[in-house]
């Protein structure tokens, strides 16, 4: 594949604190409707903590949003709260994990081989489909480990 470009960044979708703050209005929309239910007066301290969760997170997006960066010494992942850079001869090949409830890329870090520890990448944050990200990611890898040998 000599047709990748140096670097590549796949940033994910700017809507999602969006969504998640519409949620947290929808919440409070459903707590000024229906007030006088008496499971909503016991689970009124909900709302305001989940305000804060959401708002945290919105913040966080803005300031170190989510997103997949390939450049010739690694990569970089970040799915919102947990970020890591690996470099390419330090991972494993990349693989799709298929699970009934749930799918996402699969790579090991050589350096924690003690460990035996896996790490994950939610590719359909990135905007694309789940074969195309781990495609490229394995294109990346197999380029800098041919270029090293």
């Amino acid at each position: 594949m000599n047709d990748l470009p140096e670097r590549l960044d796949l940033p994910a979708p700017r809507y999602q604190p969006f969504v998640a703050l519409c949620g947290v209005v929808a919440l409070w929309a459903a707590t000024w409707f229906l007030p006088f239910m008496p499971h909503f007066a016991d689970d009124l301290w909900f709302y305001p903590i989940l305000t804060l969760v959401v708002a945290v997170w919105c913040w966080r997006s803005r300031t170190d949003p989510a997103g997949l960066w390939l450049d010739p010494r690694g990569f970089k992942v970040s799915n919102g709260w947990i970020t890591g850079s690996y470099a390419w001869t330090a991972v494993s090949e990349f693989k799709i994990m298929y699970l009934p409830w749930h799918t996402w890329i699969e790579f090991r870090d050589k350096t924690q081989s003690d460990l035996d520890v896996a790490h994950y990448i939610r590719a359909g944050v990135m905007g694309r489909s789940l074969e195309d990200v781990c495609r490229t990611l394995n294109a990346f890898r197999q380029r800098v480990l041919e270029s090293a040998a």
